[in-house]
């Protein structure tokens, strides 16, 4: 799935609470320098972006059916335009709109700053 030039990749793995719809931070600024395979984040990282940010949920299913909603709507809109269905997101799943609010939040932050590091990128060729 992807939101904007952003491709995402969630891993289906066990949940470990279903229905929390928490993006948690596993390295400070969210991003791997290097993804080497003995990298001790890639074990618990199960929410992935093209530019190598690294999360975790606990409830992947639920992460990558957000992220698949939200990807189809918000082309070319911006993830600020997508409230409606980060509401009726919440709603349907039971999800308190506070922590929605902090799942859109931690999505938005990693999409602006990986949007942005790829436009400074092709601003450089």
């Amino acid at each position: 799935m992807a939101l904007g030039n952003v491709r995402l990749r969630v891993l289906d793995l066990p949940s470990r609470a279903s229905g929390n719809l928490a993006f948690n931070t596993l390295v400070p600024g969210d991003t791997l320098r290097s993804v080497s395979r003995r990298h001790s984040v890639r074990a618990r990282a199960n929410v992935w972006t093209s530019g190598n940010s690294v999360l975790t949920c606990p409830d992947s299913r639920l992460a990558a059916t957000f992220l698949y909603q939200l990807g189809a709507r918000t082309f070319p809109l911006t993830l600020r335009d997508a409230t409606d269905t980060i509401v009726e997101f919440g709603i349907r799943h039971h999800i308190p709109l506070e922590d929605m609010r902090q799942a859109i939040t931690k999505i938005d932050e990693i999409v602006t700053a990986e949007q942005a590091a790829y436009q400074t990128y092709c601003s450089g060729i």
